[in-house]
């Protein structure tokens, strides 16, 4: 997956789906990030990855998150999947340095 930096934050980046063929609160899943780091969170109960703050190429180009979908039966069984998200370099504006400059003359 990749992103462009700097679109700020995004709701709905990516759409996770575990199944379980266990029948009622057995069947439930629960997802969660449990390693990777970034501005990143996902739904608990929809598996919805989304993106807190505008990422940075300049400052990662890459961010690896492992996610786990868990269910809800006794006892509990866990399953984990990769998500690599790529951020893609754009065209950022010129900065200074310094916000003032002064200059003397000979």
């Amino acid at each position: 997956m990749s992103v462009t930096e700097n679109i700020g934050p995004i709701s709905n980046l990516l759409c996770l789906a575990a199944h379980d063929s266990d029948s009622g609160q057995n069947g439930n899943l629960t997802y969660s990030i449990i390693s990777g780091k970034g501005p990143f969170s996902i739904n608990p109960v929809l598996g919805v990855l989304t993106v807190d703050k505008s990422l940075d190429y300049e400052k990662q180009s890459l961010h690896k998150l492992v996610i786990q979908a868990t269910d809800h039966g006794v006892p509990s069984r866990k399953t984990t999947t990769k998500v690599n998200i790529i951020v893609r370099d754009a065209n950022d504006a010129p900065v200074f340095s310094q916000s003032h400059y002064e200059g003397m003359w000979l």
